[in-house]
């Protein structure tokens, strides 16, 4: 019997010295930033738009469209723009550069 709420396993992943991008500068990309940044100050944000917040954070905001060079050298994305077309793209993107993800 397959039950939804296990179809995913928690793993602790080691993010010294890794390189973080998140995508999306909602609500939700800054949810997925303020946890983030109680572990590293190293994280990019990509986004055309930004909440509020993201000011307040140590983080390098970068204020542009998704582009697929993005990724280039990047350890783990966060998906987190409002867009599903645009979110199932990056996530496809993610995946054919060995990349790992999260939403």
């Amino acid at each position: 019997m397959e039950r939804d709420d296990l179809n995913f396993l928690p793993v602790a992943i080691n993010i010294t010295g890794k390189k973080i991008l998140i995508i999306g500068g909602g609500k939700v990309g800054y949810h997925k930033a303020g946890i983030l940044s109680r572990f590293t100050d190293k994280v990019t944000v990509v986004s055309p738009e930004f909440h509020e917040g993201f000011g307040s954070l140590p983080f390098t905001l970068i204020e542009k469209e998704y582009s697929k060079d993005d990724l280039d050298g990047v350890f783990l994305v966060y998906i987190c723009t409002e867009n599903e077309s645009l979110n199932v793209q990056i996530k496809k993107d993610a995946e054919q550069k060995g990349i790992l993800s999260g939403v």
